[in-house]
């Protein structure tokens, strides 16, 4: 969530849709031992310029970008992704 809080994207909402897209579904995110380890394109600016995201934040920014990256990474605290109850309405 910081990432994104902080991340000047190129598209918003769309730049924004392509990263959480970068992540497996529910279930194989459940089984991640490091989850920072799926973005590897933003292990290094020459990564990340070779990645499909760099089209998504400005060049200015790539250093920017990753230094926001890695105060996330050093950050351990955890979200947990429930999955949502489905409402039974009959």
């Amino acid at each position: 969530m910081y990432f994104i809080a902080t991340t000047r994207f190129k598209y918003g909402v769309r730049s924004i849709a392509y990263l959480i897209d970068q992540f497996p579904d529910l279930s194989a995110r459940n089984n991640l031992e490091d989850p920072t380890k799926v973005l590897k394109f933003l292990s290094s600016k020459s990564a990340l310029k070779k990645s499909g995201f760099n089209f998504h934040v400005y060049e200015d920014d790539l250093e920017e970008v990753l230094q926001i990256w890695k105060k996330v990474k050093e950050n351990r605290s955890t979200v947990a992704f429930l999955k949502a109850e489905e409402d039974d309405e009959d």
